[in-house]
């Protein structure tokens, strides 16, 4: 099975929060989580805010249990990383978890796109990306929403 990424591109650290609200990112579904924090390793629970954390350049990562990408896909994991400006968000699942919807493949990008264009308002990014790993080639790309 290959896995599917979907990437906010050159997003602002105030964007994380947003992103999350949309897809509906519950804490209370973290699996796992790994932040690096005054020489320490933390999870999620132990952060005051993205804001705070990355005032320096910094990454982190959460497995979460279930998001919405306008279908629930399950066991995601979330890699952000940051410089002090801009930052990439990266959602990373199985395709195992992307079809146990009974949807049509077709369908199912149609239903993601939809939903990734309400938020292209809501955020500042360069390129939103949903693909198979590795989603920055183009061939591997489904969709590419270009900010312009």
């Amino acid at each position: 099975m290959e896995n599917l990424e979907l990437i906010f591109e050159d997003i602002r650290v105030r964007d994380i929060d947003t992103i999350f609200k949309f897809l509906k990112f519950d804490e209370h579904n973290i699996k796992n989580s790994h932040f690096f924090l005054d020489n320490a390793d933390v999870e999620y629970a132990d952060i005051s805010s993205f804001t705070n954390y990355f005032k320096t350049s910094g990454t982190c990562n959460i497995l979460i249990s279930r998001l919405d990408l306008a279908i629930e896909v399950t066991d995601v994991l979330i890699i952000i990383s940051f410089d002090e400006v801009f930052g990439d968000m990266t959602l990373n699942f199985s395709e195992a978890n992307w079809e146990k919807n009974d949807l049509i493949e077709e369908k199912k990008i149609e239903l993601v796109k939809e939903k990734l264009k309400q938020i292209t308002n809501e955020i500042n990014y360069k390129s939103i990306i949903f693909g198979y790993e590795p989603a920055y080639e183009e061939n591997m790309q489904l969709i590419n929403i270009e900010n312009k």
